[in-house]
């Protein structure tokens, strides 16, 4: 049902937007209607309307960033942008059309790779040949950190259907990334500035904070594509404790891995010591009541285990 449905958009949307009344063939311009599903893709509004703001639906300023792949998985043409169809968004947000009236599909080319972007966001990814996202900076707050979500999706050339002057198909869009919701409580009267610094790290330096993307997945250029410390900061501050959510790439291992909080010259650690590895489009609330370190007694922090709630 949710196929047909998005192919019945897809042509809708091609009725509305492709004026051409020729065949085109692969290799010239062609109007591309591509119906689009967030069914699948996220885990991130399992708490409800208590808090909102998780990626889970389409919206007026989201737009398809297409790129074409060979056979042998190497990128063919140039990348295209296809801004959504908002006549077409289903009434639970999940379903949409994007369209392009002038796409050229590559001689030689065999699947469609896109990426979800949206032009009302800051601009948290490049995009390029192959994309780029920073990860090692954040300020804490639950917008910059779904404005940094990874979300993609691809499909055969040949899941095209072809009207006379256009083509349509349905991609269905996958994220590549989950939130961490850290919840920080400080002992009475000590909670530090929300600007103070908050480093999540491990020695083994095993989740990525840079990530230069290929297909999707990180993709090797040096000093691009990095693992390491993740600096955050307190969104907000509610009585003891504070709140910041984190973007991280899905399937690193956090394992061993401590947050620490320096104010002046007092700091703060809890351990996060998770022994699964994050699921992709989760929402992670990581709980810890922290202590500060005493460098002369050698005592201090707080240990804990893994997410606390999901």
């Amino acid at each position: 049902m949710k196929k047909w449905l998005l192919i019945v958009l897809a042509f809708a949307a091609v009725q509305a937007s492709c004026q051409k009344e020729t065949d085109t063939p692969a290799g010239n311009g062609v109007c591309l209607t591509l119906g689009a599903s967030l069914r699948t893709a996220t885990k991130l509004d399992w708490s409800g309307s208590d808090e909102s703001g998780y990626k889970a639906t389409f919206n007026a300023h989201d737009r398809l960033l297409l790129y074409f792949r060979n056979a042998s998985g190497t990128q063919v043409g140039q990348t295209f942008t296809l801004p959504i169809d908002i006549s077409t968004l289903s009434a639970d947000g999940r379903i949409a059309s994007f369209t392009g009236s002038d796409v050229f599909i590559p001689d030689g080319a065999t699947q469609i790779f896109a990426y979800l972007d949206n032009d009302a966001e800051p601009d948290y990814m490049t995009y390029g040949t192959t994309p780029y996202v920073e990860l090692a900076s954040q300020s804490g707050t639950l917008a910059e950190a779904t404005g940094r979500q990874i979300i993609a999706g691809s499909l055969p050339l040949e899941g095209l259907q072809q009207k006379p002057g256009a083509l349509a198909g349905n991609i269905d869009f996958n994220l590549r990334t989950s939130i961490l919701k850290l919840e920080l409580t400080f002992p009475e009267g000590s909670v530090p500035a929300a600007d103070t610094p908050i480093t999540l790290s491990n020695e083994g330096k095993t989740f990525y904070n840079r990530i230069r993307l290929y297909w999707g997945e990180p993709f090797y250029i040096a000093n691009r594509n990095t693992k390491g410390p993740i600096t955050t900061y307190a969104s907000s501050v509610e009585g003891n404790t504070l709140h910041s959510w984190i973007c991280i790439w899905a399937g690193d291992s956090f394992s061993g891995s401590v947050i620490e909080i320096k104010d002046g010259q007092t700091t703060w650690t809890a351990t996060f010591d998770p022994q699964e590895t994050p699921q992709a489009g989760s929402l992670y609330r990581i709980r810890r009541t922290l202590s500060a370190w005493d460098p002369e007694t050698g005592s201090g922090g707080i240990t804990g285990g893994g997410y606390t709630e999901k």
